[in-house]
Order: structure tokens, then C-alpha cells, then sequence
């Protein structure tokens, strides 16, 4: 606080915290490393999940769905997408973990007393989301291209692109699931975010099928699927992963996906404002 006396002894104060400073990458710095730690005393149920994840779906997508006439060229696109949808299923579980902690445990309290500014502190959240999550979904994707062998046909891949397109995924989905968790109530949240939310948004996300096979079928779906962010997740990653002509242009994803992620910041600020400042 910046205090500033004049001949009448009377004070004005301008109050200046600046969202950039040693304090608050020094203590954002230090619950990372508490999260870490934590996340490493449970590396080992970590990793068998996502050996289990990893034979689940390579056996789904490599022998199964192409014993039911799945065509080979599909295979990899659609082993992609289910990648899409664990990074969907564990971003839900980190809105129900806020939900919960908002309505009984309040730990939010203890945190907001730490002296770190408010963007700090929730980008601790979502940072410590991305470290998690990478661990299990980076598995899925370096040994689902080792296991599927031929049958993840790759075209001409872009591996750079892949990693940019996969980390802003990953911001992506921390950032809307945890948007969630602070502008729904308890009751609403439990009761209707899946229905009135979450299934539209996976139904008309491209993770099950392919956007260029929609706009053949309907190209007024096609162009509804083109307003659900999690489209150019879905296309961003196969066209990253497998190249070609067949997906929407990385070229439009990623910017896509930096302005959806934007927009979801300024949205998270005002939800956790509103709900932890409801005056």
C-alpha cells in the first residue's frame, strides 16, 4: 500500500498489487512443489492406472471395434479422440473435488489467507491439474502409437504442434472445469451439469467421430460442432498426431483453442469473485 499524507495530515492511499512479483512466483512455486510431492507418493497407482488405460484402449481400438468393420484408417483418429475423453472424464473430477470442498470442507478458506494474489493461486490450480493429467494422458499417447504399430497410420506428423496442441488442451480443460465448480451451486451442479453441459458439449465435441465426415452428413450439425471448443481440441490433436488433409487446419485450432482459453480466464476470475465475494 502506497500512502501518500497531505497538510491536513489526512491520508490517501492507492492501493497497487501488482499480479507480477517474487512473493507470489515464490509461493506459486511452493504449493507446486507441495503438489508434486503429493502426486509422488501416489506415482505407483498413477502409473497402473494408466497401464490399465493404456491395454484397455489399445485393445478397444487395435482388435475389438476393427472385429465390428472399424476401418483401419479410422482407428488412429478415434484412438485419439478417447484420449479426449479421459482428459474430459479427469477434468470433471476436478470441478466434483472444488464442488465438494466449496460446500463442506472449505480448504479455499485457508488458501485465500496465503499471501499470494488470487490469478496466482488459481492458476496453481490448473497448473497442478496439468501436471497430473499429462502423466496419465502422455502415457496413452506414446504407447498407444508404440502398441498400435501400422494400425496408428500416420500420415505426416508435426510433433512440436502435437505437444503445443496437447499442453493448451490441457490448460484448456483445467480452466473449464474449474470454471465450473465456481459459477454452479452444489445441488445444480450435481444434479444437472452432466445433462445440460457436459453431454451436449461431448456429444457435439468430434471425440466419437470425425468433423469432416459430419459436414458430408449434415452440414448444419457440422457447423454446430464448429462452435464446441472441444472440436478444435479433438481435430487439433489427430491433425497434429497424424497430419494429412482429412482434419480442420492446425492453423485454426490453435488459435481457436488460445482465445477459448483466454475467454475462460476472464470467466473464471468473475465466477470465483462472485462466489467467494458474494457482496
Amino acid at each position: 500500500v502506497l500512502q501518500k499524507k497531505d497538510s491536513t495530515n489526512s491520508v490517501k492511499g492507492v492501493l497497487l498489487v501488482p499480479l507480477v512479483n517474487s512473493d507470489n512466483f515464490r509461493i506459486f512455486c511452493a504449493l507446486i512443489r507441495r503438489d508434486i510431492k503429493v502426486f509422488s507418493s501416489e506415482l505407483i497407482d498413477t502409473i497402473i492406472d494408466g497401464i490399465v488405460l493404456i491395454f484397455t484402449e489399445t485393445l478397444t481400438y487395435g482388435a475389438f471395434l476393427p472385429l465390428m468393420g472399424m476401418p483401419a484408417t479410422d482407428i488412429a483418429a478415434m484412438y485419439i479422440g478417447s484420449i479426449v475423453f479421459i482428459l474430459f472424464f479427469l477434468g470433471e473430477n476436478l470441478s466434483i473435488s472444488h464442488v465438494f470442498d466449496l460446500r463442506y470442507e472449505r480448504f479455499i478458506d485457508y488458501q485465500l489467507i496465503l499471501p499470494i494474489s488470487r490469478p496466482w493461486l488459481f492458476a496453481h490450480f490448473v497448473a497442478s491439474f496439468v501436471i497430473q493429467t499429462a502423466l496419465i494422458s502422455s502415457l496413452l499417447l506414446i504407447f498407444g502409437l508404440l502398441l498400435l504399430g501400422n494400425k496408428f497410420a500416420v500420415i505426416s506428423p508435426h510433433w512440436l504442434l502435437l505437444i503445443i496442441v496437447y499442453f493448451l488442451s490441457l490448460i484448456f480443460f483445467g480452466l473449464f472445469f474449474l470454471l465450473l465448480s465456481f459459477i454452479t451451486h452444489f445441488e445444480w451442479f450435481m444434479d444437472n451439469v452432466w445433462p445440460r453441459i457436459l453431454s451436449p458439449l461431448y456429444a457435439f465435441g468430434c471425440t466419437v467421430f470425425i468433423w469432416n465426415k459430419v459436414e458430408e452428413l449434415s452440414p448444419a450439425i457440422a457447423k454446430l460442432c464448429l462452435l464446441n471448443p472441444l472440436t478444435y481440441i479433438s481435430e487439433g490433436l489427430r491433425a497434429a498426431a497424424i497430419g494429412g488433409q482429412t482434419f480442420i487446419s492446425l492453423w485454426i485450432c490453435i488459435p481457436v483453442i488460445s482465445i477459448s482459453i483466454i475467454a475462460l480466464s476472464y470467466l473464471l476470475m468473475y465466477g470465483i469473485n462472485k462466489t467467494l465475494d458474494p457482496v
